[in-house]
């Protein structure tokens, strides 16, 4: 019982949130995402491992 409700709930929350973010793409407050057909892949996120390499930054700056 309480797991049905839980459910109802996520796809209550899902469905008003789909419906929110399409009325900002319709007044042009967000961007609309390519659709999966362009052949468009986003960018995949670059570790940040090249910063650590670096070595600690100082925050008084360089003498």
């Amino acid at each position: 019982m309480e797991r049905d409700r839980a459910e109802r709930r996520l796809s209550e929350s899902i469905r008003w949130n789909k419906g929110f973010y399409l009325e900002m793409v319709r007044k042009g407050a967000v961007l609309k995402p390519p659709s999966d057909d362009e052949g468009f892949e986003r960018p995949r996120k670059t570790s940040r491992k090249s910063d650590e390499d670096e070595g600690p930054l100082d925050p008084r700056g360089s003498p």
